[in-house]
């Protein structure tokens, strides 16, 4: 999980439209660029004007070649709608279609043209068609883009144009394919499964028709007849393809005013649309019924001439001609027309209302579109974004583009190269730092940068070798320009060291070599030029070893063959170079399959240069172009889960450190070189100085400039310039103080405080300010956190992808949804949740509009003013520019979508409640916002003084005071405070956070997954109960392990509810046990009742009225398949540690108490013994050699597990309790061992073989047991020290567990009561020290006697009634029992015989005991006491005594 945080720049992207694709709910569509991106966009209408709007959402950045062909994927399963683009190259990508995050992507090798959505009701399913420049067309799953199944061709076998999907409910549906010699082909599809079962299908028609290269096909079903549009260059047809056939019905040639047609589509069955090529233009014709299968009895209507020919032109749309010229982009459906150009502007007509209005005297003039848009309109007012090199300028200077850049993650410092020639060199979260927050006294001087000039032209590359291998000097950098050069720079001084130019067009990239070359080639880089040559430049020599410029196009890669010591070439026309490094010969080159075989066996140099980021930063720097023209996209990764992870190790590495009081002198020192360092750039602090001693400027050239300047002394009054012997001279006077401070000022590894600086513009960023005034106050005054300046602008990472929220969005007027399209959405679409898990429109009003159209900010007016309660007394502050507020700077992005908020509010929520349980994180974060303005140097050595005196418990509890607030205001009173201006969390997103391996985010996903279930009430957890059931029904692999199970139910303990859908996925499935987990834990009747009963358990009480019970068929099959992931047997896929076994394991242990009596309470328990011994000692032994990753996972399923079993025994002691005493006889009884029998438990008959005791989920039954005898003796403890008043009945079942899980050597030496002190507080348990005999009283009137040293025992009914309280005399050898029951004190004679064979207990005497109703109460004081060795004190509640004696 990373948080983006993005930086556009001055200048927009540039978004040169290939294709366009629109959403099955009609709110938007998507649009593809030539460089790959891909760009969702709403539609929507003003609230006044009526006006249809288009504006641009998010931007995705997934591919890394031209994106030729789009489309949306219906999804029927519940989930949002998906886009699926295809690149150039091959790749497919599956992205959100709400919120553009990437979903899963596939390279699928052959050269394709395009992809089509199949969305089938019939079946309920979505597919994808591939098609290229093949015979065959690949049908993909459009969830895992896996190839399910291939139509192949029997006859006439070619390239597949165009492709139509035709859906037929009566019937099955079926594929059209023309290919570019003119032949039709025709599939059955049957269902996905039979499909995929088949692996391959082939047609059932084929025919020739009489044209070539179709550009566009579509096809339009009215009742039982289908027909298909074909649109070529020269006229478009009409085909009758009713069950196969392809019969012509009429042919349209191009109109006299169009040059060539370049595609259409249907509006419907009467009414098509087709677009001219070169001038912009789209005709709408109206068809005569007579071309119209199925319709020809309908009366003919009166029409114009044309009739004849069998259609007429109702009108023409027209397009303004764009910049970059025709032709454009297209999407046509019956809704929408939109058009997109090359300059990235998108038309669109609303076809639904220009068809109502149109008229008969209608003019020929083309209609104009409804709307247009660009990306551009959103780098206007509101939110003007900005570089993070902008502050380097003065206002109103336009920074120059910045056109490369590298991140040195290790240094924390950002590389940038300008189209200026100018390369900079500065702090990355200090500039970020300056931008987004209000400026502060700590960050004067930021950002820490240096300038380094060179290059003559535009700066193409950059490259820190260092940071791909050691064996570079950490000290270079080299640039690429287009003036030809290649540079080495020196970081550290930010001198130029060598030059090389050694080829004749701009250098393109620069590689590093791979780490395991010819020693001699260790410290070489590899340049490509525009002049299609490579180079191989040694940074150590400061020479080129090789120059290959015999290239006949532009290099696509570059690779090394190691064995051979061969260069390898690979261009885009298919050919492949081999050259000889040692020599700089050519070898020879190859094309074709021979060139395929040796570019595989070979090391590609890009992806090694590509994949050498730290991945254990906490802060990652991206830098993207759209296009290559366009300025750098900088883009600020966040770690959350590395940040708490250093949080942590700052607070180990603080309480490792001894306490000892530094030297004043080190202390002085110290301070003088941080004030130094703090005032070093901003004129405060240094001595005055003449113009003979100005401070060097931070883009010199002089190597010492710096150095000087930190001094005050100039170098010209140390040495000459020209002089360098006495440079050198002046640079030993210095000292080596200095020198290593100039070059920690230039690069040096991340410092102390940088992980702080990078939580708190996190924090300032994320927080939710505006809505708690004191809380604001305190976060700013206390806290360290800083109100940002400026509209923030995040995004979505995953799979390697970033989608990131255009600039501005929802900071205009509030959109209003079109009522048309409004209308068009039938039951099933607008009924659907807008994605997997989400909450309701009737849950959660506010995040819908309640006419199912789109989802719109509601917190927008027309003016762009925020609509508030009149009684919030919000503080705002000054408006940015005219229409912005800051309340809309700050809550608009809990407005965008439920993922977005999800990411936010975990972050949050973890980095809080990290820095809550935190000093040394929180002390540091607070440390700058102590001080007061205007501090001198002396004040500042008095506060830190006067500092390190205070006590520091205060401060501590005041800042986790307020931690502990901003935790509450994200986690719970969010939804409150925005007045349902707020899109709720995503229910998946924390079901898949629940176990994460990072104990803040685990902890953070669970308390806002609870919360988001208590928010939405008992009606709306209904709704998610129902809507989530369904997905339990197909379970294949977890039944598969239930019917496995040995002493499992029988076959019909599984339920199979019912369901009308398709078959959920694996994630839908998961995400289901969770969601329903959690309710039957936290929300039924009965958990939530026995919660309030047991003693520290978390969780908020509510009331019973609030609490709903879960029907008896869902709770029965949620238990079931908790039960039957836990019990699966480990796998490859489903290893021991999943993540989904240790949540059944989290679910069932927190709502035990109501899936007790649906799951086998043995399984259950020894499965998680099972689990926790896995990491007991004797394991972790055995993993030694392992991977440090397998024994981390180990453990925490170790954890979850016992967790798991503390909440079990402490929610049903009694349950537990009994299932240890059985499963504890059932192994000794195996083992043929009988010791410690108990009469509650079933007799073992003599020559019957017992059966055996429960297995665990890898540990056999034999060895179970005797390795978990820790945790089960732990178990005890914990239930002896909450719970003991409940098991009174069981108390004999405790004792014989707690004999079994002891060491019988440590029975025999010490005493029992401290083995096991949580029996010496209960007074009907008595111990001898001398006789090592244990006497327990039971609920039945029974003593048991234990004889420790024989491991024997003895049972004798002593009273009629409970016993109350028993106890040894001093030698051992006389018991005393008193039941307050039958008001009967006994005495007891215990002994052995003269060989030590034990006796049976001989009744001594028995007196009547004094019993009144008011001591019933006080039961429990009843106590004994030996005066003698033959008289006994009974000490009653309200100080009577009774003494007895023998």
């Amino acid at each position: 999980m990373a948080i983006p945080l993005v930086f556009w720049g001055q200048s927009p992207p540039t978004h040169e439209i290939t294709c366009i694709c629109r959403s099955e709910d009609k709110k938007g569509f998507a649009t593809a660029s030539k460089s790959g991106q891909i760009c969702l966009w709403d539609i929507y209408r003003e609230r006044e004007t009526e006006k249809l709007k288009v504006r641009p959402r998010c931007l995705m950045f997934g591919h890394s070649s031209e994106a030729i062909s789009l489309c949306f994927v219906r999804n029927h399963t519940g989930e949002r709608d998906m886009v699926a683009s295809l690149s150039r190259k091959g790749t497919i990508c599956l992205w959100d279609g709400k919120e553009g995050s990437c979903l899963r992507y596939v390279n699928i090798p052959g050269h394709h043209t395009g992809i089509k959505a199949l969305s089938r009701q019939k079946y309920g399913e979505s597919l994808i068609a591939l098609y290229g420049m093949y015979s065959c067309v690949y049908i993909l799953d459009s969830t895992t883009l896996e190839v399910i199944c291939t139509l192949k061709a029997a006859h006439n076998p070619n390239w597949n144009a165009q492709i139509c999907f035709i859906s037929n409910v009566e019937r099955r549906d079926a594929l059209l394919s023309l290919t570019v010699a003119g032949v039709a082909k025709h599939w059955l599809l049957p269902s996905r499964s039979e499909m995929k079962e088949t692996g391959e299908l082939y047609e059932e028609t084929s025919k020739t028709l009489d044209f070539n290269n179709p550009l566009s096909v579509s096809s339009c079903t009215h009742h039982t007849h289908c027909t298909m549009l074909v649109v070529r260059r020269d006229a478009w047809q009409l085909y009758d393809v009713t069950g196969g056939k392809m019969k012509l019905l009429m042919i349209h040639a191009c109109e006299p005013s169009v040059d060539a047609w370049k595609e259409g589509e249907y509006l419907d069955y009467r009414n098509i649309i087709v677009w001219s090529k070169n001038d912009g233009r789209g005709f709408v014709y109206k068809l005569s019924p007579r071309c119209v299968p199925g319709i020809e009895k309908e009366l003919e209507e009166s029409i114009s001439s044309t009739t004849t020919a069998g259609c007429h032109v109702a009108f023409i749309l027209g397009c303004p001609a764009p910049t970059g010229g025709f032709p454009l982009a297209s999407y046509l459906d019956k809704y929408w027309q939109i058009q997109g150009d090359k300059e990235g502007r998108v038309y669109l007509w609303d076809i639904r209302r220009i068809r109502d209005e149109i008229t008969e005297s209608q003019s020929d003039d083309p209609i104009p579109p409804d709307t247009d848009s660009c990306i551009a309109n959103s780098w206007g007012p509101p939110a003007m974004p900005c570089g993070l090199t902008d502050m380097l300028y003065p206002p109103d200077t336009a920074p120059p583009p910045i056109s490369c850049g590298t991140y040195l993650s290790s240094f924390g410092r950002l590389v940038c190269g300008q189209d200026d020639g100018c390369i900079l060199v500065l702090s990355a979260i200090q500039a970020a730092t300056v931008l987004m927050l209000q400026p502060k006294k700590f960050s004067r001087g930021w950002p820490q940068y240096c300038r380094m000039s060179g290059h003559k032209g535009r700066v193409n590359c950059l490259l820190h070798p260092g940071s791909h291998s050691k064996a570079y000097n950490v000290d270079h950098l080299l640039s690429g320009g287009s003036d030809f050069t290649v540079r080495l720079w020196d970081l550290y001084s930010g001198n130029l060291v060598h030059t090389f130019a050694v080829h004749g067009g701009g250098v393109k990239s620069i590689l590093s070599c791979p780490a395991d070359i010819n020693p001699r080639l260790q410290t070489c880089v590899c340049s490509i030029a525009e002049d299609y040559s490579v180079a191989i430049l040694s940074t150590s020599e400061r020479k080129c070893l090789l120059v290959a410029a015999s290239h006949s196009s532009p290099v696509e890669s570059v690779r090394f063959r190691l064995e051979e010591d061969f260069l390898l070439v690979s261009c885009t026309n298919g050919r492949l170079y081999v050259w000889q490094i040692e020599t700089g010969s050519l070898d020879r080159s190859v094309e074709g399959e021979t060139a395929q075989i040796i570019l595989n066996s070979s090391t590609d140099t890009s992806r090694l240069s590509q994949t050498a980021h730290s991945s254990d930063m906490a802060l990652q720097v991206r830098s993207l172009r759209a296009s290559p023209g366009d300025s750098m996209i900088q883009v600020l990764l966040f770690e959350p889960t590395l940040l708490i992870n250093r949080l942590a190790k700052m607070e180990k590495l603080e309480e490792m450190k001894p306490k000892v009081k530094e030297p004043k002198k080190q202390v002085d020192a110290f301070k003088t070189y941080v004030s130094a360092r703090r005032h070093y750039g901003s004129g405060v602090g240094r001595p005055p100085t003449s113009s003979a001693r100005a401070p060097a400027r931070r883009g010199s050239t002089d190597p010492l400039a710096r150095s000087y300047s930190l001094v005050g002394v100039a170098p010209s009054e140390i040495a000459p310039p020209s002089d360098p012997r006495a440079q050198e001279r002046a640079r030993e006077a210095l000292g080596m103080v200095v020198a290593s401070q100039t070059k920690s000022e230039q690069l040096t590894r991340e410092a102390p405080g940088t992980i702080i600086n990078i939580v708190r513009i996190l924090l300032s960023c994320l927080h939710a300010w505006n809505l708690d005034e004191s809380l604001d106050k305190s976060c700013e005054d206390v806290l360290g956190l800083i109100r940002p300046a400026r509209p923030v602008s995040f995004g979505f990472y995953s799979k390697g992808c970033l989608s990131l929220v255009l600039p501005g969005w929802g900071l205009k007027s509030r959109p209003k949804l079109d009522s048309q399209m409004s209308a068009d959405l039938d039951g099933p679409v607008r009924g659907r949740t807008e994605s997997l898990g989400e909450t309701f429109n009737n849950i959660a009003p506010s995040t819908t509009p309640q006419d199912g159209g789109m989802a719109y900010p509601s917190a927008m007016t027309d003016g762009g003013e925020v609509r508030t309660d009149p009684q919030s007394k919000l503080k705002r502050g000054n408006s940015v520019s005219v229409g912005f507020t800051f309340d809309q700077k700050y809550h608009i992005r809990w407005q965008f979508s439920q993922s977005l908020t999800t990411q936010h509010l975990l972050t949050m929520v973890s980095l809080t409640n990290t820095l809550m349980n935190q000093s040394v994180g929180a002390h540091a974060l607070a440390s700058n916002v102590r001080r007061k303005k205007n501090t001198s140097e002396s004040s500042l050595d008095e506060d830190s003084d006067s500092d390190s005196e205070e006590s520091h418990t205060t401060k501590d509890n005041l800042i986790r005071a307020y931690w502990s607030q901003v935790a509450a205001l994200h986690c719970v009173m969010l939804p409150e405070r925005m007045q349902g201006k707020f899109r709720p969390p995503h229910l998946p997103v924390l079901a898949s956070r629940f176990l994460d391996p990072c104990q803040a985010i685990r902890e953070a996903s669970q308390a806002l997954l609870q919360a988001e279930l208590k928010r939405i009430g008992s009606a709306g957890r209904k709704e998610l109960v129902t809507f989530w059931a369904s997905k339990l029904q197909s379970l294949t692999g977890l039944k598969s392990a239930a019917e496995k199970m040995k002493r499992g139910s029988e076959a019909g303990d599984i339920l199979s509810l019912e369901a009308v859908g398709p078959v959920p996925s694996h994630a839908q499935q998961c995400t289901a046990l969770i969601i329903l987990g959690m309710i039957g834990a936290e929300f039924h009747s009965s958990s939530s009742q026995a919660r309030k009963k047991s003693v520290d358990i978390k969780g908020g009480h509510r009331s019973v009225s609030d609490l709903e019970t879960l029907d008896p068929a869902i709770a029965r099959q949620t238990a079931k398949t908790l039960q039957a992931v836990l019990l699966e047997s480990p796998s490859s896929k489903s290893p021991l540690h999943s993540n989904l076994r240790c949540s059944a394991a989290e679910l069932i242990g927190r709502g035990f108490n109501l899936w007790e009596k649906y799951v086998d309470i043995p399984q259950v328990v020894m499965g998680l013994l099972d689990l926790v011994i896995q990491y007991s000692p004797i394991a972790v032994g055995k993993e030694e050699k392992a991977k440090k990753s397998s024994a981390k996972s180990l453990k925490f399923v170790s954890e979850v597990a016992h967790k798991a079993l503390n909440l079990m025994v402490i929610l049903r002691p009694i349950t537990m309790v009994t299932t240890l005493a059985k499963e504890i006889a059932l192994f000794l009884a195996s083992q043929h061992v009988t010791h410690f029998p108990h009469s509650s438990l079933p007799p073992v008959q003599v020559g019957v073989t017992p059966p055996p005791s429960t297995a665990g989920i890898v540990t056999p039954p034999t060895t179970l047991l005797p390795l978990a005898k820790g945790e089960v003796l732990e178990l005890l403890r914990v239930v002896m020290e909450k719970c003991s008043h409940q098991l009174q009945l069981q108390l004999l079942e405790v004792v014989d567990i707690v004999l079994f899980c002891l060491d019988p050597d440590q029975l025999k030496k010490r005493n029992f009561l401290e083995l096991f002190p949580a029996f010496a507080k209960m007074s009907n348990i008595s111990y001898s020290p001398k006789t090592k005999r244990l006497a327990v009283g039971a609920r039945s009137g029974q003593v048991g006697l234990y004889d420790l040293k024989q491991g024997r025992t003895q049972m004798m009914n002593a009273h009629s009634h409970a016993v109350t309280v028993l106890m040894f005399s001093e030698d051992g050898k006389l018991l005393a029992t008193y039941a307050y029951g039958d008001s009967t004190l006994s005495m007891w004679q215990i002994g052995t015989s003269l060989f030590g064979i034990n006796q049976t207990p001989r009744f001594v005497n028995s007196w009547p005991a004094i019993s009144s109703s008011s001591a019933s109460s006080y039961i429990n004081y009843v106590r004994l006491e030996w005066s003698g060795s033959r008289s006994i004190i009974l000490h009653m509640p309200g100080g009577v005594e009774c003494k007895y004696s023998l």
